[in-house]
């Protein structure tokens, strides 16, 4: 009898030990991530993780992350206070199961320019990165989302004229997250991940 009390708790703790060891997993796992909070004045502010700011700050000195204060142009206008950040979007872009980042970064000196860029996490404290669109004028004027896995239609596929060079059909099918990237009022276009690279596809004029 005495034999099986102690096999129980044994097992008891050995169960509050996993679980224990879960969570702080899962906490890690938080605080390696880009965080969204809602700020006292009920507006959403991006958290990034410092392995993400040293990546940024080594291979883009010359840009910043946007803040609140960088919301005009359409980012104010058709942006709700509580809405997510129209400059950011996440998502396992490149199907490793690890979760990436892009974002709409802004010029320090001149913040009328901007680039595109996301982010591969690589490792606990590793990243990644590619250039989507190198030279963005009026960054302000985009917005970017994710883009779920499936099949969507192109631009050609619902008849615009943008993409009539294009020869990838009339739908795409995309396999991992997406990186859905417009000017307001304006075209869309789709970056997926493809044999190792980004593809852009427009989706609408």
């Amino acid at each position: 009898m005495n034999i099986k009390k102690s096999l129980k708790y044994v097992f008891t703790a050995a169960s509050i030990i996993f679980v224990v060891i879960a969570l702080s997993q899962i906490c890690m796992a938080e605080r390696d991530l880009p965080q969204v909070i809602l700020t006292k004045e009920g507006e959403k502010k991006l958290i990034l993780p410092e392995a993400l700011i040293k990546h940024i700050r080594k291979f883009y000195p010359d840009l910043v992350v946007p803040t609140m204060d960088d919301k005009k142009d359409n980012w104010l206008e058709f942006v709700k206070k509580d809405a997510l950040p129209p400059f950011y979007c996440w998502g396992d872009f490149n199907g490793d199961e690890l979760i990436d980042a892009a974002f709409i970064l802004l010029n320090k000196m001149d913040k009328s320019i901007g680039k595109l860029i996301v982010f591969h996490k690589t490792g606990r404290k590793t990243y990644e990165s590619f250039v989507l669109v190198n030279d963005l004028k009026h960054p302000t004027k985009y917005g970017t989302a994710t883009q779920k896995p499936g099949k969507i239609l192109t631009a050609s596929g619902k008849g615009y004229g943008i993409a009539k060079n294009e020869k990838r059909g009339e739908k795409i099918t995309l396999k991992n997250d997406s990186i859905n990237f417009w000017l307001y009022e304006g075209a869309s276009s789709v970056f997926h991940w493809e044999n190792g690279k980004y593809i852009r596809t427009w989706i609408s004029d």
